[in-house]
């Protein structure tokens, strides 16, 4: 009997009337990092296979919303729920490997790099 088996326990009799039942278990996840107003959540699986899952209603009711392109305040304001629960809800499924975030990237900005990219460049060419 051993604690690296399949089933990680073993049973030690001690004596006649002692017996040791020890098993082991994983060490919890890290806890989740909570969730940016600037990151745009993803769903990692289908819509119809998360909404198979038994997931709190405010998950239910958030999930059809999360399109790839809304970030948490816009998605608050088209599922009408309040802007902490649909944090605590992106929360909750990013803990279960449901959902990633990604940066924002508005279209209408102007993104352009530093001279430091650019000295960066100039060193790699040379």
């Amino acid at each position: 009997l051993s604690l690296n088996s399949k089933q990680r326990d073993c049973h030690l009799l001690l004596d006649d009337a002692n017996l040791l039942n020890l098993r082991l278990f994983r060490p919890p996840p890290p806890p989740t990092p909570p969730v940016s107003d600037h990151t745009v959540p993803i769903l990692l699986r289908p819509e119809w296979q998360v909404q198979m899952f038994d997931w709190d209603l405010t998950i239910n009711w958030i999930i059809p919303h999360i399109d790839g392109c809304k970030f948490l305040k816009q998605i608050a304001q088209s599922s009408e729920v309040d802007m902490e629960l649909v944090r605590a809800c992106l929360r909750v499924l990013r803990h279960h490997g449901v959902l990633a975030h990604v940066d924002v990237f508005r279209y209408s900005n102007v993104y352009e790099s530093t001279p430091l990219g650019k000295e960066l460049l100039k060193t790699k060419e040379g």
